[in-house]
């Protein structure tokens, strides 16, 4: 057993579907992905995080030699002004929706996050203002996003069969 983690491939995949989105289809082309530091990010950036994990596998027994599992991850998306505002937090809050739209678009039509999981669905998002009092990255987005997968109860790096 010397795969992948599970959890490793749904996040690798997510990243890179982020990173893959273009304008034309997308609103934005996106920068990077799960780059943290700030002076090294492109725009719109988004930051995975890994909120929590639950099995949910039947008390009474195994499932098919198999876990069930549903995950909670946290997607953080900041972008960038491009020229000063007299309320940048409501300007910020447009370009928000807009980078919302797009990650809903791709985890929609991508609900399976390239065959990594069963499927992704959108549980919700808030946009927080920063308290660095930066005019140009005066908020974020948070979003909240459940998958669910299947891994071998033998090998937990691989999909059940």
């Amino acid at each position: 057993m010397a795969g992948t983690s599970k959890l490793q491939s749904i996040e690798d995949a997510m990243v890179t579907l982020i990173e893959s989105m273009i304008a034309g289809p997308y609103n934005y082309a996106w920068g990077s992905c799960n780059q943290r530091d700030m002076a090294k990010q492109l725009w719109p950036n988004a930051v995975i995080y890994f909120e929590n994990e639950e099995n949910v596998d039947e008390e009474d027994g195994s499932w098919m030699q198999a876990y069930y599992n549903k995950v909670m991850f946290r997607i953080e998306v900041r972008t960038r002004l491009d020229a000063e505002y007299s309320n940048p937090v409501v300007e910020i809050r447009k370009e928000l929706y807009k980078c919302l739209d797009d990650l809903k678009m791709v985890f929609g039509i991508n609900w399976n996050i390239s065959g990594t999981c069963d499927t992704i669905m959108y549980r919700g998002s808030e946009i927080i203002e920063e308290q660095a009092n930066d005019i140009f990255i005066p908020s974020k987005l948070v979003t909240n996003w459940l998958v669910r997968y299947e891994q071998d109860r033998k090998d937990p790096t691989i999909t059940a069969q």
